[in-house]
């Protein structure tokens, strides 16, 4: 582990730019799919859900200040039980960010490099990621935090000049009847948030880990603000009925909007740039996630050989779906399903460390 503690500013960084990733492109589709106008409603319920997420494995962490998942789950279910439960989760987490890298090569493929063969693009966002997860962890959260600003800034900059081609009709009716479509809708949205499982690796690393909720709470809050801000906007210029037409409603809008004097015609190509920087993020904390849960569990001293051992792998799962359709029909059927046993898998172990006394807050000792 490296000596230096990070701040709460680096820790909030890891999570912003984390949950910021590939999948806010058919976002507001998604909601829409599932709620029609109420598609901001969908969202929050996905926010929430997310922020669920976050809420358990920080108690996780502030319950074991010093201890890596790895080493407090096996403290609280043993080495058997636990192994098996860290191999589900790498598994799991294999399959969603082999999953990520594909759909950011099909983007990439039919609006940038449309002549590029899509196994070319996909090896070369993995090899930048592959490099870049041979770092400790502390050059991990430096990469971050310095992206961080760049993701929300061009992000923000842009819903602000679409506002004014928000119609207010296009998001009404506002609220609806929650049904098993919408929670669903919901819940199919919060798998935007499944990489925030690394924060379980960030919080034994902070100065003062017992202000893990907070930080965790606060960075959920200002991704999902942008989340909900990108549908209730995309909703407002579209309306349902052409977003449910598109694939990715998220880079339309950043066709459509227009910089007041022309100065910058191309928004969409700000947007994609943007959108790069940020599924590099969030691809690099899923594929350094699953490195540092392998990396303990077999008491590795280094995981530089690890990264690049795994490459192969990752390329593999990324090409199992014949198309882009495909894609997407295997992730609407598999992540959800993921993303509830990663809310009950914490749950599960706050109850039983609860249970058999493991751990606790009042015994945490202070490191700020």
């Amino acid at each position: 582990m490296n000596d230096q503690r990070l701040t709460n500013w680096q820790a909030m960084c890891i999570l912003i730019s984390t949950i910021a990733g590939v999948g806010v492109l058919p976002l507001p589709r998604l909601a829409v799919t599932a709620g029609e106008s109420a598609a901001p409603l969908v969202t929050v319920g996905g926010i929430l859900l997310g922020a669920l997420l976050v809420m358990l494995w920080s108690l996780l962490g502030m319950r074991f200040p010093d201890l890596s998942p790895v080493a407090y789950s096996k403290l609280i279910l043993g080495k058997w039980a636990s192994g098996v439960l860290l191999f589900v989760i790498a598994l799991f987490y294999l399959v969603a960010t082999a999953f990520s890298f594909r759909e950011f090569s099909e983007v990439t493929g039919t609006f940038v490099l449309r002549r590029t063969p899509l196994e070319v693009i996909l090896f070369m966002m993995l090899l930048l990621v592959v490099i870049s997860a041979r770092k400790d962890i502390y050059s991990f959260t430096l990469i971050h935090a310095f992206y961080t600003p760049f993701v929300v800034g061009p992000v923000v900059f842009m819903m602000i000049l679409s506002f004014s081609e928000v119609e207010l009709l296009n998001l009404q009716p506002f609220t609806t009847n929650p049904d098993f479509t919408f929670w669903v809708g919901s819940l199919g949205i919060t798998t935007l948030f499944r990489n925030v499982a690394i924060y379980t690796f960030i919080v034994p690393r902070m100065r003062n880990p017992q202000k893990a909720l907070k930080v965790g709470l606060t960075g959920t809050a200002i991704s999902g603000g942008l989340y909900l801000v990108i549908v209730i906007t995309t909703v407002g210029v579209f309306g349902t009925e052409e977003i449910k037409r598109l694939v990715w409603p998220t880079l339309e809008l950043g066709r459509a909007t227009i910089v007041p004097g022309e100065f910058l015609e191309r928004m969409d190509a700000l947007f994609l740039v943007t959108w790069i920087i940020s599924v590099f993020n969030s691809l690099l904390s899923g594929y350094y996630l699953i490195l540092l849960i392998i990396k303990e569990k077999l008491g590795l001293k280094d995981h530089r050989m690890l990264a690049t051992f795994l490459m192969p792998f990752m390329f593999l799962a990324a090409m199992m779906p014949q198309n882009v359709i495909q894609l997407y029909r295997l992730s609407t059927h598999i992540l959800p399903w993921g993303l509830i046993a990663m809310i009950i898998i914490p749950s599960a172990l706050l109850v039983v460390a609860g249970i058999r006394g493991k751990g606790g807050v009042a015994h945490a000792p202070d490191k700020g």
